[in-house]
């Protein structure tokens, strides 16, 4: 159960987020509706994080596999009955191409692709899953060894 109080903190602090986000795109002259804003949920209780979808954020982000898998599924029985659309779960944090299996079954968007033996393995786990993940690939456009990201 999400306590009232901490759903009304949450609204209000997602509807200051929204304002600032609507500011900025009316500065560079951008609709707002195309910035997504991810919660990263890192950290954050089941109860916080279902409060944060309940007022509207469609995305979250998470650090580590392994607290995403308990986190979404307990964010999932706190939403279930309350009318909200399940979240699209990111993974933010920097990912080992041993968690790859676990990845492509939690989450839809993987931000964090930074070499080409991950992203194969991804396509590969995603495949066998017949899963369909979004990946934003890091590329070191620099050649500098201090900078992460693959070749291009």
């Amino acid at each position: 159960m999400i306590p009232e109080a901490l759903e009304a903190e949450i609204r209000g602090r997602v509807e200051s987020v929204r304002a600032r986000i609507e500011a900025a795109a009316a500065r560079a002259g951008r609709s707002p509706e195309e910035v997504t804003l991810v919660g990263i949920s890192k950290r954050q209780a089941p109860e916080r994080v279902a409060a944060a979808v309940l007022a509207g954020v469609a995305h979250l982000g998470e650090n580590y596999v392994q607290e995403a898998r308990g986190k979404r599924a307990a964010v999932e029985d706190l939403l279930r009955g309350r009318g909200a659309p399940a979240p699209c779960w990111h993974m933010v944090g920097g990912l080992q191409r041993n968690k790859a299996r676990d990845s492509v079954q939690i989450f839809r968007v993987i931000e964090t692709v930074d070499r080409a033996p991950l992203a194969v393995e991804l396509d590969r786990r995603a495949g066998a899953a017949s899963a369909v993940i979004h990946v934003l690939l890091q590329v070191n456009l620099s050649g500098e060894d201090q900078k992460g990201g693959t070749e291009p």
